[in-house]
């Protein structure tokens, strides 16, 4: 962690550029890579420090349970994956104030 920020540091990377994603070791050999190839410029965007607002967003991702993404994107998947509920507001609604 860094001291000044409260962030984790960045893991160093070995010679071939790989910070070892894809390179676990499993009873029966190493990990698929994936089923698309990495973009060229994966390393840095790995690396690239987030916004606020995008760090905010993962939070909020991590803490309910919700997919993260682009929000039509998490629309259809948390509906594909019956995760409905985690994009709705924590809590039982409010009565209607009475006319």
């Amino acid at each position: 962690m860094d001291r000044d920020n409260n962030r984790p540091t960045k893991p160093s990377q070995d010679e071939s550029g790989d910070l070892g994603f894809g390179r676990i070791r499993t009873q029966t050999g190493f990990l698929h890579p994936g089923p698309v190839e990495r973009p060229h410029d994966w390393i840095a965007r790995v690396n690239a420090r987030m916004t606020a607002a995008e760090e905010e967003s993962l939070r909020q991702s991590v803490q309910r349970g919700t997919p993260f993404g682009t929000p039509t994107w998490v629309t259809r998947v948390a509906s594909r994956l019956g995760l409905e509920s985690t994009l709705r507001p924590r809590g039982r609604p409010r009565k209607e104030a009475k006319k």
